[in-house]
């Protein structure tokens, strides 16, 4: 979950998608063991650049007729691997659809970033859904821990999404943390012969990019274009 201030620092499993196309894949197999194996060109996870480029990852999930998912996904980061794990519970009611899950986050690259671990809620109703995720983080050192907050909103209509995400670090945390900011990210998946397809435009503020102006020396915003190629199975 790596940022570009601090010491370089992003998967909620609650409604917090890399790409729509693997979201879509994943719900389609609810139900049952299942796979999956895909590559990114770039990796931006909540807005936030893992800095790898091109990023393999694969995936192994579970999930139970009464709403029960637990799962492993990796990736290739920019040092060493990526590599979540999570479980949820969800449900719907009256047209409502709710999730709790827990999260987390970590790397094998000592220098890429630390752990994180995460309380994940969700709630939607037809094509809007909203996540609010609370989370620590640990430095690649071990020595700083911060605690952080992470919500979005997502509208969907047919194969296209858009996402507003925030982050903010709890206020007696150090000033200029990475997991602070906002930014909106549109998008659109489809399936094409068994394989998942996803694009995403991605624009992260100044305060989340990381990303400074050396002329004008202030920090300016980012706006990337991520493409997404996956394949999923059943176990």
């Amino acid at each position: 979950m790596r940022g570009n201030k601090m010491t370089k620092m992003k998967k909620s499993l609650v409604l917090g998608s890399v790409l729509a196309a693997s979201v879509m894949s994943s719900a389609a197999m609810a139900g049952g063991l299942s796979g999956n194996a895909g590559i990114m060109s770039d990796y931006i996870f909540r807005g936030i650049d893992q800095g790898a480029s091109a990023s393999a990852n694969g995936g192994v999930d579970y999930d139970s007729e009464s709403g029960l998912a637990i799962g492993i996904w990796g990736a290739d980061v920019d040092d060493g691997i990526e590599f979540d794990v999570y479980g949820s519970f969800s449900g719907e009611t009256s047209g409502i659809s709710y999730s709790i899950g827990f999260t987390t986050y970590n790397y094998t690259g000592d220098s890429f970033d630390g752990d994180y671990k995460e309380i994940n809620l969700g709630v939607g109703m037809g094509p809007v859904s909203v996540s609010y995720n609370k989370g620590s983080h640990e430095d690649a050192s071990g020595l700083l821990e911060e605690d952080y907050t992470f919500i979005n909103l997502t509208i969907e209509q047919g194969n296209a999404y858009v996402t507003y995400g925030v982050w903010d670090t709890d206020a007696d945390e150090a000033e200029g943390s990475a997991l602070d900011g906002s930014y909106i990210e549109l998008g659109y998946g489809m399936e094409v012969n068994g394989l998942d397809l996803g694009i995403a435009l991605v624009t992260a503020d100044k305060d989340l990019s990381g990303i400074r102006d050396l002329e004008d020396n202030k920090d300016i915003s980012q706006t990337s274009l991520t493409f997404s190629l996956s394949k999923s199975f059943d176990l």
